[in-house]
Protein backbone atom coordinates (compact mmCIF):
# COMPACT_ATOMS: atom_id res chain seq x y z
CA UNK A 1 0.00 0.00 0.00
CA UNK A 2 2.60 2.49 0.71
CA UNK A 3 3.34 2.36 -3.56
CA UNK A 4 -0.16 4.25 -3.49
CA UNK A 5 1.44 6.76 -1.38
CA UNK A 6 4.00 7.75 -4.09
CA UNK A 7 3.65 10.24 -6.29
CA UNK A 8 3.63 8.64 -10.19
CA UNK A 9 2.25 7.54 -13.20
CA UNK A 10 0.37 5.04 -11.92
CA UNK A 11 -1.11 6.85 -8.74
CA UNK A 12 -1.82 9.88 -10.92
CA UNK A 13 -3.96 8.07 -13.32
CA UNK A 14 -5.60 6.09 -10.01
CA UNK A 15 -6.35 9.45 -8.04
CA UNK A 16 -7.60 11.36 -10.90
CA UNK A 17 -9.68 8.13 -12.07
CA UNK A 18 -11.11 7.78 -8.41
CA UNK A 19 -11.86 12.11 -8.20
CA UNK A 20 -13.70 11.62 -11.45
CA UNK A 21 -15.97 8.54 -10.14
CA UNK A 22 -16.76 10.13 -6.56
CA UNK A 23 -17.61 13.28 -8.21
CA UNK A 24 -19.35 12.24 -10.91
CA UNK A 25 -21.79 10.05 -8.66
CA UNK A 26 -22.43 12.97 -6.47
CA UNK A 27 -23.34 14.94 -9.45
CA UNK A 28 -25.84 12.71 -11.39
CA UNK A 29 -27.60 12.99 -8.15
CA UNK A 30 -28.14 16.44 -7.75
CA UNK A 31 -28.91 16.47 -11.64
CA UNK A 32 -31.93 14.26 -11.02
CA UNK A 33 -32.92 16.44 -8.85
CA UNK A 34 -33.29 19.44 -11.16
CA UNK A 35 -30.25 21.30 -9.41
CA UNK A 36 -27.56 24.03 -10.99
CA UNK A 37 -24.91 21.69 -10.56
CA UNK A 38 -24.80 18.64 -12.25
CA UNK A 39 -22.41 15.45 -12.86
CA UNK A 40 -19.62 16.92 -15.13
CA UNK A 41 -19.51 20.05 -12.79
CA UNK A 42 -18.86 17.86 -9.60
CA UNK A 43 -16.40 15.51 -11.62
CA UNK A 44 -14.74 18.89 -12.55
CA UNK A 45 -14.16 20.35 -9.49
CA UNK A 46 -13.44 17.48 -7.58
CA UNK A 47 -10.73 16.45 -10.38
CA UNK A 48 -9.24 19.58 -10.02
CA UNK A 49 -9.00 19.57 -5.94
CA UNK A 50 -7.52 15.93 -6.71
CA UNK A 51 -4.75 18.08 -8.99
CA UNK A 52 -4.15 20.50 -6.30
CA UNK A 53 -3.40 17.58 -4.06
CA UNK A 54 -1.04 16.27 -6.22
CA UNK A 55 0.97 19.18 -7.26
CA UNK A 56 1.17 20.25 -3.27
CA UNK A 57 2.68 17.06 -2.90
CA UNK A 58 4.90 17.40 -5.25
CA UNK A 59 6.03 20.72 -5.10
CA UNK A 60 7.11 19.26 -1.36
CA UNK A 61 8.68 16.52 -2.66
CA UNK A 62 11.12 18.78 -5.40
CA UNK A 63 10.90 22.42 -4.00
CA UNK A 64 9.75 22.45 -0.35
CA UNK A 65 13.99 23.05 0.53
CA UNK A 66 14.79 25.49 -2.26
CA UNK A 67 12.01 27.16 -2.05
CA UNK A 68 10.03 27.15 0.95
CA UNK A 69 7.05 29.65 -0.14
CA UNK A 70 6.35 27.98 -3.56
CA UNK A 71 2.83 27.22 -2.44
CA UNK A 72 1.67 30.74 -1.75
CA UNK A 73 2.21 31.61 -5.52
CA UNK A 74 0.00 28.19 -6.70
CA UNK A 75 -2.95 29.60 -4.13
CA UNK A 76 -3.08 32.78 -5.77
CA UNK A 77 -3.53 31.44 -9.26
CA UNK A 78 -6.52 29.09 -8.03
CA UNK A 79 -8.59 31.93 -5.89
CA UNK A 80 -7.85 33.94 -9.47
CA UNK A 81 -9.30 31.27 -11.52
CA UNK A 82 -12.37 30.79 -9.06
CA UNK A 83 -13.08 34.53 -9.04
CA UNK A 84 -13.04 34.36 -12.91
CA UNK A 85 -15.05 31.48 -13.15
CA UNK A 86 -17.75 33.35 -9.99
CA UNK A 87 -17.96 36.05 -12.72
CA UNK A 88 -19.38 33.67 -15.76
CA UNK A 89 -22.23 32.25 -13.31
CA UNK A 90 -23.09 35.06 -12.35
CA UNK A 91 -23.33 36.64 -15.63
CA UNK A 92 -26.58 38.16 -16.48
CA UNK A 93 -28.24 37.71 -12.58
CA UNK A 94 -29.11 33.55 -13.25
CA UNK A 95 -27.19 30.52 -12.42
CA UNK A 96 -25.68 29.91 -15.98
CA UNK A 97 -22.77 28.18 -17.11
CA UNK A 98 -21.05 26.57 -14.14
CA UNK A 99 -19.74 23.56 -16.16
CA UNK A 100 -17.62 26.25 -17.76
CA UNK A 101 -17.10 27.80 -14.64
CA UNK A 102 -15.97 24.43 -13.46
CA UNK A 103 -13.90 23.81 -16.66
CA UNK A 104 -12.27 27.16 -16.28
CA UNK A 105 -11.07 26.65 -12.62
CA UNK A 106 -9.89 22.95 -13.35
CA UNK A 107 -7.85 24.26 -16.52
CA UNK A 108 -6.00 26.68 -14.33
CA UNK A 109 -4.82 23.69 -11.72
CA UNK A 110 -3.68 22.41 -14.94
CA UNK A 111 -2.07 25.07 -15.86
CA UNK A 112 -0.01 25.23 -12.62
CA UNK A 113 0.52 21.26 -12.65
CA UNK A 114 2.51 21.82 -16.18
CA UNK A 115 4.10 25.21 -15.08
CA UNK A 116 5.96 23.63 -12.28
CA UNK A 117 6.93 20.61 -14.22
CA UNK A 118 4.24 18.24 -12.87
CA UNK A 119 3.95 17.27 -16.46
CA UNK A 120 2.24 13.84 -16.84
CA UNK A 121 -0.56 15.11 -13.98
CA UNK A 122 -1.56 17.80 -16.15
CA UNK A 123 -1.62 15.73 -19.14
CA UNK A 124 -3.42 13.28 -17.95
CA UNK A 125 -6.02 15.61 -16.12
CA UNK A 126 -6.28 17.05 -19.63
CA UNK A 127 -7.15 13.90 -21.03
CA UNK A 128 -9.67 13.49 -18.65
CA UNK A 129 -11.16 16.80 -19.04
CA UNK A 130 -11.97 15.99 -22.39
CA UNK A 131 -13.95 13.06 -21.56
CA UNK A 132 -15.79 14.71 -19.21
CA UNK A 133 -16.74 17.45 -21.04
CA UNK A 134 -17.67 14.85 -24.21
CA UNK A 135 -18.47 11.40 -23.27
CA UNK A 136 -19.62 11.82 -20.36
CA UNK A 137 -21.93 14.80 -21.24
CA UNK A 138 -23.89 12.20 -23.60
CA UNK A 139 -24.07 9.99 -20.51
CA UNK A 140 -25.53 12.30 -17.70
CA UNK A 141 -28.06 13.58 -20.31
CA UNK A 142 -29.33 10.02 -21.26
CA UNK A 143 -29.69 9.33 -17.70
CA UNK A 144 -30.96 12.86 -16.56
CA UNK A 145 -34.00 12.32 -19.89
CA UNK A 146 -35.55 9.42 -18.31
CA UNK A 147 -35.89 11.29 -14.72
CA UNK A 148 -35.98 14.77 -15.13
CA UNK A 149 -36.55 17.44 -17.60
CA UNK A 150 -33.93 18.77 -19.84
CA UNK A 151 -33.72 21.43 -21.58
CA UNK A 152 -32.96 21.98 -25.56
CA UNK A 153 -31.56 24.36 -27.01
CA UNK A 154 -32.64 24.92 -30.93
CA UNK A 155 -31.44 27.62 -33.13
CA UNK A 156 -33.99 28.03 -36.14
CA UNK A 157 -35.23 30.66 -38.45
CA UNK A 158 -38.23 31.76 -37.10
CA UNK A 159 -40.47 30.92 -34.04
CA UNK A 160 -42.54 28.27 -35.74
CA UNK A 161 -39.88 26.07 -36.40
CA UNK A 162 -39.18 25.53 -32.83
CA UNK A 163 -42.93 25.34 -32.02
CA UNK A 164 -43.48 22.42 -34.84
CA UNK A 165 -40.20 21.11 -33.19
CA UNK A 166 -42.07 20.92 -29.86
CA UNK A 167 -45.41 19.33 -31.52
CA UNK A 168 -43.39 16.88 -33.36
CA UNK A 169 -41.77 15.95 -30.33
CA UNK A 170 -45.22 15.84 -28.22
CA UNK A 171 -46.67 13.59 -30.98
CA UNK A 172 -43.51 10.94 -30.19
CA UNK A 173 -44.69 10.90 -26.85
CA UNK A 174 -41.77 13.14 -25.24
CA UNK A 175 -43.01 15.12 -22.24
CA UNK A 176 -42.75 18.69 -23.08
CA UNK A 177 -42.97 20.76 -19.81
CA UNK A 178 -41.84 24.36 -21.41
CA UNK A 179 -41.09 26.15 -24.69
CA UNK A 180 -39.60 29.49 -24.30
CA UNK A 181 -38.35 32.21 -27.61
CA UNK A 182 -35.25 33.69 -25.99
CA UNK A 183 -34.35 35.93 -28.44
CA UNK A 184 -36.36 36.75 -32.48
CA UNK A 185 -34.01 38.94 -34.91
CA UNK A 186 -36.66 38.17 -37.98
CA UNK A 187 -37.00 41.72 -38.56
CA UNK A 188 -33.06 41.84 -38.99
CA UNK A 189 -33.01 39.47 -42.14
CA UNK A 190 -33.53 42.58 -44.79
CA UNK A 191 -30.28 44.20 -43.08
CA UNK A 192 -27.80 41.43 -43.63
CA UNK A 193 -26.23 40.39 -47.02
CA UNK A 194 -26.05 36.84 -45.81
CA UNK A 195 -29.27 35.64 -44.50
CA UNK A 196 -28.80 31.88 -45.16
CA UNK A 197 -26.03 31.93 -42.03
CA UNK A 198 -27.85 34.07 -39.25
CA UNK A 199 -28.98 33.41 -36.43
CA UNK A 200 -32.97 34.51 -36.42
CA UNK A 201 -34.35 32.91 -33.14
CA UNK A 202 -33.11 31.15 -30.42
CA UNK A 203 -35.25 29.38 -27.78
CA UNK A 204 -35.60 26.54 -25.36
CA UNK A 205 -37.85 23.28 -25.03
CA UNK A 206 -37.78 21.62 -21.76
CA UNK A 207 -38.65 17.65 -21.94
CA UNK A 208 -38.46 14.14 -20.50
CA UNK A 209 -38.97 10.93 -21.90
CA UNK A 210 -37.62 7.27 -21.13
CA UNK A 211 -38.06 5.79 -24.73
CA UNK A 212 -35.72 8.23 -26.83
CA UNK A 213 -32.30 8.72 -26.38
CA UNK A 214 -30.50 12.13 -26.64
CA UNK A 215 -29.20 11.64 -30.45
CA UNK A 216 -32.53 10.69 -31.73
CA UNK A 217 -34.52 13.72 -30.11
CA UNK A 218 -31.65 15.78 -31.64
CA UNK A 219 -31.77 14.37 -35.43
CA UNK A 220 -35.71 14.69 -35.24
CA UNK A 221 -35.63 17.90 -34.16
CA UNK A 222 -32.55 18.59 -37.08
CA UNK A 223 -35.36 17.46 -39.44
CA UNK A 224 -37.64 19.81 -39.25
CA UNK A 225 -37.25 22.88 -41.93
CA UNK A 226 -36.19 26.13 -40.59
CA UNK A 227 -33.71 24.53 -37.59
CA UNK A 228 -30.28 25.29 -38.39
CA UNK A 229 -28.93 23.35 -35.31
CA UNK A 230 -30.09 21.49 -31.71
CA UNK A 231 -27.99 20.90 -28.54
CA UNK A 232 -28.60 20.01 -24.89
CA UNK A 233 -28.42 22.50 -21.66
CA UNK A 234 -25.09 22.03 -20.27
Amino acid sequence: MEFLKDLNMVTTVLRIAMAIACGGVLGLERKKAQQAAGMRTYMLICMGSAIVSMISQYMYNYFSESHPDAERLGAQVISGAAVLAALVVAKGGAIKGLTTAAEMWTSACIGLAIGIGFYWGGIIGTVAIYVIMTVFHRIETNAVLKSAPVGLHISARNRQSIITAAQILGDMGIEIFDISIERDMGDLLDLTSDSSTMEMCLGTIKLRTKDYKQDEIITKVLSVEGVKSARYQG
